[in-house]
């Protein structure tokens, strides 16, 4: 049998108890004789006065500044939760509140700081002083009370504004001086540099990870997939988590610290927010602009048109569409009476929406390179390639404007020291529009670095090696990367003719604000074997601009009278003027 263990006897209502708050601003004060002073100075006041200290309930906000309030208005911090406590009963009504001192309390502007004080007292508590000591008792109000209370929060509120501006002056100094290049400014590094005596150096094999982290991204890989290579490679991580996460090679392909700049930030009241303009070449570089805003358009490319990356990298995942239902065309399998082989097909069906309309993969792909390595295309025409003007500094003036009328308005508040909520209002608006102008304005940046007609070269070079290419994923990568910049969109009509297929392709091409197209179809014939013989199947296709000119895939009523059309024309006749092209990869799978 255990023994009974006698429980505490509750505390009788009438029983007086206190609470002890302990707050210093900056947690260095941790390492001298702010805590142990406070400590010392309660358990001595409690045991002279015969009052019962609380110590279930810990009331410490170490490192905490109660100049803007956020001590007791963000439930993180002890004195919010005790107040919280107090609200609803749960803290006895004749309970005293211990502190230093009322600077201990509230640093804020002497009406909300007064404030705080007089609700702790009608809500029952008493609040007592240490240094100089003074007890506010709850029931009773004396005007030298609060003539008292007034002074000493005024008095914590202007030293804690002395300091701010001093903090902020220095800071301003400091800022100019490493613009000037003269002063490290601050110690919080990114991870692929290091101080070595009074200057900034890069760390060999951490930029060098940084830097192939931006060409992967530039030759389109997502984040994913970087993160899932660099697992795979055993590249030792060096984020703040000790592993490669998404969320890290996120801040990283964000990070402009990587092409050397620098953004100051501000302290006190708007801590957080931009101070002025970026420092140029505060650190090392590790990558070049060029390649930053490749990086950053193939992030966006990910966002716009997803695909997963696999050991046969699909390079037109997000491109293409079916035409009858607008729905996106994907990869997929199917069996038949052999081996397994991939095909395309929409994925309307699984929505409740028209038919699969499949195709095999490696005949269309053969098909669509065919095309658009061919010479009849001309880039400047089907691009509109370098005509497009540069919309940078017309961005550029937009936004510096936002900001001067941002800024002002700010320093107008300042000023008069006013509340209004419409000129607060107005300035969240502003922010929001100088947020959605840079985004703009680094859109235009990237188009500017990665020029539609470069992109085409690019891409030529890729359709021509393709096959040959030493890495074959990587390859198809980059090759996936230079369709995205350069078509906006592939449009496909896939007609079955018996065992045969009919597929009509539109390709738009991304020209500014007037997209430009190409037609082809595509012919594909399986091959057909008995016990005796096997009849070789075959892919033929061409162009034909002048088959359906008026006719746009985008549209699902054209889209409709073209099926009807190749669904009933006689076969022979449509494929007759392809009888005399070069047959294409006729195999279902390599």
């Amino acid at each position: 049998m255990y023994a009974h263990k006698p429980q505490p006897e509750p505390v009788p209502a009438s029983d007086e108890i206190a609470y002890s708050y302990i707050r210093f601003s900056h947690p260095s004060q941790s390492e001298g004789d702010s805590l142990r002073r406070q400590t010392e100075a309660t358990a001595e006041w409690c045991e002279r006065n015969k009052i019962r200290l609380d110590t279930s309930l810990t009331l410490r906000d170490l490192g905490v500044s109660a100049f803007r309030g956020r001590h007791r208005t963000d439930d993180k911090n002890a004195l919010a939760q005790f107040l919280k406590l107090v609200e609803r009963g749960r803290i006895p009504k004749g309970s005293y509140l211990i502190i230093e001192n009322l600077d201990r309390l509230s640093r804020e502007d002497e009406r909300p700081a007064l404030r705080l004080w007089m609700d702790i007292l009608d809500a029952g508590i008493n609040i007592v002083q240490l240094y100089p000591e003074t007890v506010f008792r709850h029931e009773k109000s004396d005007m030298v009370d609060i003539m008292r209370a007034i002074i000493e929060l005024s008095r914590g509120h202007s030293e804690s504004a002395i300091k701010s501006e001093r903090v902020g002056a220095a800071w301003h100094n400091r800022r100019n001086e490493a613009r000037a290049g003269n002063l490290l400014l601050t110690r919080q590094l990114p991870a692929w540099v290091e101080v070595r005596g009074d200057k900034i150096h890069l760390i060999p094999e951490r930029a060098a990870v940084v830097k192939r982290i931006y060409t992967m991204c530039a030759e389109g890989r997502g984040i994913y997939s970087i993160m899932k290579k660099l697992q795979e490679e055993g590249v030792p991580a060096f984020g703040p988590s000790g592993r490669w996460s998404i969320n890290y090679l996120h801040l990283i392909l964000s990070d402009r610290r990587a092409v050397g700049e620098m953004q100051p930030r501000l302290q006190g009241k708007g801590r957080g927010k931009p101070d002025g303009e970026p420092i140029p070449d505060y650190f090392p570089r590790v990558v070049d602009d060029t390649l930053w805003e490749r990086a950053r358009l193939g992030l966006q490319q990910r966002w716009r048109k997803p695909g997963k990356v696999t050991a046969d990298v699909n390079v037109f995942a997000g491109l293409l569409r079916g035409a009858l239902d607008g729905e996106a065309y994907v990869v997929g399998k199917e069996s038949g009476k052999g081996k397994p082989y991939r095909i395309i097909r929409s994925n309307g069906p699984r929505k409740g929406l028209g038919k699969f309309g499949s195709f095999p993969l490696l005949p269309f792909e053969r098909a669509v390179f065919s095309f658009l390595s061919r010479r009849e295309i001309d880039p400047h025409e089907i691009l509109n390639g370098d005509s497009e003007p540069d919309e940078s500094e017309m961005l550029s003036r937009q936004l510096e404007r936002k900001r001067a009328k941002r800024e002002e308005i700010e320093a107008e508040l300042l000023q008069d020291e006013s509340d209004s909520p419409a000129l607060a209002r107005l300035v969240r608006k502003l922010e929001q529009e100088e947020k959605e102008l840079g985004e703009k304005l680094a859109l235009a940046a990237q188009k500017a670095a990665s020029p539609l007609s470069e992109t085409w070269g690019e891409a030529q070079t890729l359709l021509e090696t393709i096959d040959t290419a030493p890495d074959r994923e990587a390859a198809r990568l980059r090759l996936r990367a230079a369709l995205r910049r350069i078509v906006d969109s592939i449009w496909l009509l896939v007609v079955p003719r018996g065992r045969d297929r009919l597929c009509y392709v539109q390709i738009w091409f991304n020209a500014g604000k007037h997209h430009r197209r190409r037609d082809y179809l595509i012919f594909f014939r399986p091959s057909k074997a008995n016990a005796s013989a096997r009849v070789p199947g075959f892919v033929k296709a061409e162009s034909r601009p002048d088959m359906t000119a008026p006719l746009d895939l985008r549209k699902r009523a054209d889209a409709r009278k073209l099926e009807s059309y190749l669904a009933s024309e006689d076969l022979e006749t449509l494929i007759a003027p392809m009888r005399d092209l070069p047959t294409l990869h006729a195999d279902t799978e390599k």
